[in-house]
């Protein structure tokens, strides 16, 4: 190779480099725009979450990254618990990858509930909107359950469970049950809104009951049988 055809090389790897140095920097530029913009939903929506039911579907993104976190960190706090309480252990994968698909789930069900009961009862708002303002009611429980976690890190098996069941009581109840209320008072359609509000308390306990149901008897079922002499026999 002559000294030409080297510093052709030489020159078309620079380039190559500093496509990449380049591809690196927009990529971390672009993550740290993402969790700034966050960081600042989080900050306003904590404070105010009520404000999202006047801006609709303008913060799905952040809305729908809120019920992740929300998963991510139920799923982790359960698998913490659950391990302490387990005498062999359980497995991480399981009982994570349960608890974070349940919890997801669960989220979505109320949303199609409430959307539902919304479109009948109530006003036009699409599906977006409805987990637009969802999501954001679930932001300031972010808090409650990351405490659970560090509870449950700390070895504290009474006010972990006890932070992670009010965690999933706000977002499963107390707050859905204030959406709908706040929604259906807002416009309703001929049928009048407290029937569409006890149609929907009874519509969401059904569901939730058969999800968690099957939750705890396919994910948890194996750790609350070492508790149980002879696998549940014994208790006859």
């Amino acid at each position: 190779m002559n000294t030409v055809e080297a510093a052709e090389v030489a020159g078309v790897a620079s380039v190559a480099a500093g496509d990449t140095a380049s591809s690196e920097n927009e990529a971390f530029e672009t993550v740290a725009e993402s969790l700034q913009a966050y960081f600042s939903f989080f900050k306003t929506y904590v404070q105010r979450p009520a404000k999202s039911i006047n801006n609709e579907a303008s913060n799905f993104v952040n809305a729908v990254v809120s019920m992740v976190i929300f998963a991510f960190l139920a799923g982790v706090t359960t698998f913490t618990l659950m391990n302490a309480l387990s005498y062999s252990g359980v497995s991480f994968f399981s009982v994570f990858g349960s608890a974070f698909i349940v919890a997801l789930v669960m989220m979505v069900l109320v949303i199609t509930v409430m959307f539902l009961i919304n479109k009948i009862f109530g006003t036009d708002y699409s599906f977006k909107a409805i987990l637009s303002i969802y999501g954001v009611h679930v932001t300031p429980v972010l808090i409650l359950i990351f405490i659970s976690y560090i509870l449950a890190l700390a070895k504290s098996y009474i006010y972990a469970p006890l932070l992670l069941t009010g965690s999933f009581s706000l977002i499963m109840g107390l707050i859905p049950c204030y959406l709908i209320s706040s929604l259906l008072t807002r416009k309703s359609k001929h049928v009048d809104a407290l029937y569409g509000f006890i149609i929907y308390v009874i519509a969401i306990f059904i569901v939730i009951s058969i999800v968690f149901s099957i939750f705890v008897d396919s994910a948890l079922g194996n750790v609350i049988n070492q508790f149980v002499p002879f696998g549940g026999f014994g208790v006859w």
